[in-house]
């Protein structure tokens, strides 16, 4: 197996770094950002959440433990269709603004590195737009 990272492009929230950091690291709150159509069965426990995606298969995450507020760490639950770590970074701009940028590394074999390298990379790209989206559509401020 062969660690392969993904990275999307910065995405600006119009929000300071604390609340955007509150609501990302609600896993719960992540259940309700899944874009409708796209995933099934959706569950969400505690520090875990659980969607299949048609295509990929089921794909569980669960979010780690962390006392830093530039990054959200997950890593995956259960390995189907493989194993991965995903961070959130979140760096405050000098407008109180916050940068997102998602870090996607995944444990994959050459035959899936060659097959799955631009829908992974094309799906991390949509997530973090997706997040993006969302979070300056609920405007969240400082708390």
């Amino acid at each position: 197996m062969i660690m392969t990272t993904f990275e999307s492009t910065a995405k600006t929230i119009n929000a300071p770094r604390k609340p955007v950091h509150g609501f990302l690291s609600d896993i719960s709150n992540l259940g309700k950002l899944v874009p409708e159509g796209r995933v099934r069965n959706l569950e969400v426990h505690q520090d875990i959440c659980r969607f299949t995606v048609d295509g990929i298969g089921e794909i569980g995450i669960r979010r780690l433990p962390s006392r830093e507020e530039s990054v959200i760490r997950f890593e995956s639950e259960g390995s189907r269709p493989f194993s991965f770590d995903l961070a959130i970074e979140l760096d405050e701009t000098p407008g109180k603004n916050t940068e997102l940028r998602l870090v996607l590394s995944a444990k994959l074999n050459a035959m899936m590195k060659m097959m799955a390298r631009k829908p992974i990379q094309e799906g991390v790209e949509i997530i973090a737009s997706m997040l993006s989206e969302e979070l300056n559509n609920k405007q969240l401020h400082a708390g």
